[in-house]
Formats: C-alpha cells, structure tokens, sequence
C-alpha cells in the first residue's frame, strides 16, 4: 500500500445548474431570480484522512434573468452572459465512496449592465454562492 496515495492532490472538473439570486422585503416582497450554468474546475488536496481542501474557479453563463415584485413576473434584460470566480471549500470522503462537500463561490465579474450614471453609489452586481453537496464515487 502506497502512504502517499491519500495525498495525492486531484483535478475535478463539472458541470452544474446554479440557482442564483436573492429575496428582498423591505417595503414590497421581490424576489430576484439569476440561473446559470456554471463550468467549475477544482482542485482537491487531501489533508488529512478523507478530509481535504478544494480550491479553484468557475466560469458561468447567465441563462435566466428574472424578478417577481409581488404584482408580476418579469424577465430582466442588462445582465451579462458571463461570469467568472473563486472557489473555496472542504470535502470529507468516507471510506465506502460516499462524501460531503461544502464550497464557497466568489464572482469576480459584474454580472449586471445596469448603471446609474447620476448617482454617487457605485453599483455593482457580483454572486455570492455558498453550495453544499452530498455524493457517491464509484
């Protein structure tokens, strides 16, 4: 048996469906709604027994952009195609394939065309994703 074998550090590349987006409710009910595509490529480094950091980035592609107000449903226009970011997080592996993984998506790319050219505050709109996952390896 190979002692290093559990350290070796691996690359993961996936594909996924991201729902993004917020709820605000400060005077009316809105609910802003951001789906993408997103391309995150990972590296995972073990660190100790099943337990092991990931780092990397993603890219994303905005498919739908979307706000209901509490009155109607409306599809935004202004908002970016793209998006790119960090990744950072954790993953446990268990010794029978299954594993647990928590990771936080950091935008880097201003998402949103919107501008406000007459007012003093600097608007931009950049995702936040914390993710959580559960899974199988075969």
């Amino acid at each position: 048996m190979n002692p290093n074998k559990d350290k070796t550090p691996s690359i993961q590349v996936e594909v996924l469906y991201s729902r993004q987006g917020h709820n605000y409710s400060r005077f009316r009910n809105s609910v802003f709604e951001l789906d993408q595509i997103n391309l995150p490529v990972i590296l995972k480094k073990p660190i100790y027994r099943g337990l092991s950091i990931i780092g990397g980035g993603y890219l994303g592609h905005v498919i739908v952009a979307q706000e209901d107000n509490g009155y109607k449903k409306f599809k935004q226009e202004g908002y970016h195609n793209f998006d790119s970011g960090l990744i950072l997080g954790l993953e446990y592996k268990f010794k029978f394939g299954l594993f647990i993984e928590s990771k936080y998506m950091y935008g880097l790319s201003d998402v949103s065309k919107v501008e406000f050219p007459n007012s003093n505050i600097e608007w931009v709109y950049k995702n936040r994703v914390f993710q959580t996952g559960i899974g199988y390896t075969f």
